[in-house]
């Protein structure tokens, strides 16, 4: 290894500098020939602090020295490979984190502790209709709408205080003035020397909202018309049972005039008997039985009886 003298064992510091400076460059070339420019200047500097006398080397220490080189270079080469396969990694995490993230079905907000929007996902710039980078610095409250404010507070006071996820449902305006219902699932997040940060889950449940709100209108219509119904039905029954009395009372009355007629005839002096040609029914007096010599259990009062004895 080649000696190297006293106050001369700084030649990293500008490597650092130079890193520093390279890394704050964005254009892939520039920053190649900066490297290149750096490490050109490292080696200049290398070879100007080497042993004035490159003779006095031995063979053994020569070749010490280019052992060590060729071990350097290897251990850069694995260093490198090992940064690729980091790079590659980092690169997949980042696609991972915007497909599970900004790609997420559901809107993700993260509010600070007064309720500005410090950071917000694709998704729920998509559902408040405006750009994500709008929505940085806003107030959360300005996008519900005034007729839930104060549903969104209470449910502000209750989250803090419990500390618990908890969930709401409440109205909420685009950027164009749309209104929309989403359900909101929320927890305090608490960190070390930092102000407390409030994680929101956005769910669009408008759609659902809306068939709930028709599935409702359509039992109550239903509930409207099984009411109709059932007083229709009500006022029939009402009707036939009126119907059934006037009858019952109808028949009373027939019954009762049958007797009475029946009487008279059987009070009479003359032989009496009549025909109810709809009915097919004859009826004979007790004397018309005892004038013809029967009795009164032998006369049958059905009328082709009655016939077949008047032939």
């Amino acid at each position: 290894m080649t000696e190297v003298r006293k106050g001369e064992a700084e030649g990293p510091e500008p490597v650092t500098e130079g890193v520093c400076a390279m890394t704050v460059r964005d254009d892939p070339a520039g920053r190649a020939a900066e490297l290149r420019r750096l490490a050109e200047e490292v080696a200049r500097g290398k070879t100007d602090r080497l042993p004035e006398r490159h003779g006095t080397l031995s063979p053994e220490k020569m070749e010490q020295a280019l052992h060590e080189l060729q071990v350097h270079q290897i251990e850069l080469e694995l260093q490198n490979v090992e940064l690729r396969r980091a790079q590659l990694e980092l690169d997949a995490a980042r696609g991972r984190y915007f497909d599970l993230y900004d790609l997420a079905p559901v809107g993700y907000v993260t509010l600070s502790e007064k309720g500005l929007i410090l950071e917000a996902n694709l998704t729920a710039a998509i559902l408040l209709g405006t750009e994500r980078s709008a929505l940085v610095g806003q107030l959360f409250s300005l996008f519900i709408f005034k007729e839930d404010k104060d549903l969104y507070y209470r449910y502000c006071k209750q989250r803090l205080k419990s500390g618990e996820p908890a969930e709401c449902e409440l109205r909420m305006l685009k950027k164009d003035g749309t209104l929309f219902c989403v359900s909101l699932t929320s927890i305090v997040v608490r960190e070390v020397d930092r102000a407390p940060l409030c994680r929101v889950v956005l769910c669009d449940v408008n759609d659902r909202r809306v068939a709930e709100e028709k599935l409702r209108e359509g039992h109550d219509e239903l509930e409207k018309r099984v009411a109709e119904r059932t007083t229709e039905l009500a006022e029939m029954v009402e009707k036939l049972q009126q119907e059934i009395k006037e009858r019952e009372r109808s028949e009373l009355a027939l019954r009762q005039s049958q007797e009475r007629y029946a009487l008279a005839i059987d009070g009479a002096n003359d032989g009496i008997w009549d025909i109810d040609l709809l009915k097919g029914e004859a009826f004979y007096s007790a004397r018309w039985k005892r004038m013809l010599g029967y009795r009164e259990d032998e006369i049958s009062t059905t009328l082709d009886e009655w016939e077949s004895r008047i032939h």
